[in-house]
């Protein structure tokens, strides 16, 4: 999302200074305190410090997230851009910030002065828009759906004997053991083959997934890709039938696999977690499942394959949301309502500066890897 968002300021001509952050280098280091994180955050402070007081910006874009300890840091890097008087634009990427505020009254406070204190917030859609709205006023939140990054510009023409995958990080919360338990159900019904793609963070769940296929007598059916290059996972979503993503993280926003998935117009079966119903459109590219079950799952995939064209038309394969991003971005910054959304700020945007903040640890759907 950092870079999606830079390569509009870009577009915009927006002048934009990233001060970023990445406390946690792989999985396994989400959530935990460490001394080496305490350094960095020390660090970060300095720096947007240096960058606040030096290149006096127009706006602070902080990247809120609901990590209790990247939320204390949040709350830091609030209070830095307050005492240098710069507006502030708070990008909410994830929910979970109802969940956070209800640890005790102190994390309560916190989130409601984090959250109140910015002129505007922009939330990826309405389902995270729900998780803050006791803390922020309707007039002051906007909806901005996320894009993808580094996109093919055209699509070729889709393999409709091709594989139903599962493209994602293998954490169990994204659920690749509820894809392969689905794969049991439907191999006796259809043809296609079925593969798994993505990082392997976790030893343990991956070694469980591969007893699982053989114990399911699937090894014939399904195959592991591992970690995938940019290229190779483009090349995968043109050449699959169709794409499952039952994850069951409570706190997904708009996940990346789903988003260029809609980019390419593949037909997609999803559990509805989070804010995953905020990608459905009139399309129908993306089917949800209420339930998230294996049977479930099935049941969906086999009512989308007899259903669905092999490529859905979302926006042009895409071309027309870089645009849609574009523009919305630039009503914010402009104070000019974009999409029914009204956006308050005082300030022009004309080639100025933008101090940008990153705070999430690692985007959830490349949590240990890139896919």
């Amino acid at each position: 999302m950092t870079a999606v968002f830079m390569g509009s300021m870009d577009r915009l001509g927006v002048e934009a200074s990233l001060v970023d952050r990445r406390f946690s280098a792989d999985l396994g280091q989400v959530g935990h305190a460490s001394f080496g994180k305490l350094v960095r955050a020390i660090g970060l402070f300095s720096r947007l410090r240096q960058a606040a007081k030096v290149k006096r910006p127009d706006y602070g874009v902080v990247f809120v997230t609901n990590r209790p300890g990247s939320f204390l840091v949040d709350c830091a890097v609030v209070a830095i851009l307050r005492m240098y008087r710069v507006p502030i634009i708070h990008y909410v990427h994830t929910t979970g910030f109802s969940k956070l505020a209800s640890r005790g009254h102190a994390w309560k406070q916190l989130v409601r002065a984090v959250l109140s204190s910015a002129d505007t917030v922009v939330t990826l859609g309405p389902s995270l828009a729900d998780d803050i709205a006791q803390w922020v006023k309707p007039a002051q939140m906007c909806f901005i759906q996320n894009i993808p990054h580094m996109a093919p510009s055209s699509i070729s023409p889709a393999n409709q004997g091709g594989p139903i995958i599962f493209l994602s990080n293998l954490i169990r919360e994204k659920g690749a053991d509820t894809f392969v338990q689905a794969a049991s159900i439907l191999a006796a019904k259809v043809d296609h083959q079925f593969v798994i793609a993505g990082g392997e963070p976790d030893d343990e769940f991956s070694k469980e997934l591969r007893a699982l296929v053989d114990a399911l007598s699937l090894g014939s059916r399904v195959r592991f890709l591992g970690h995938l290059d940019s290229n190779s996972k483009w090349q995968l979503l043109r050449d699959c039938a169709m794409l499952v993503f039952p994850s069951r993280y409570p706190f997904e926003a708009q996940p990346l696999t789903l988003v260029e998935a809609r980019h390419v117009g593949v037909p997609t079966v999803a559990t509805d977690v989070g804010g995953i119903r905020d990608l459905v459109d009139e399309s129908g590219w993306l089917t949800l499942d209420p339930i998230g079950t294996s049977e479930s799952i099935a049941q969906a995939v086999l009512a989308k394959l007899s259903e669905s064209p092999p490529r859905y038309r979302t926006g042009d394969n895409g071309r027309q949301w870089t645009s849609v991003y574009d523009q919305a971005w630039l009503s914010v910054l402009t104070n000019e309502p974009g999409d029914g959304s009204k956006c308050r700020s005082d300030h022009q945007v004309a080639g100025r500066t933008t101090c940008t903040e990153r705070v999430k640890d690692v985007d959830e759907d490349q949590r240990g890897g890139k896919l």
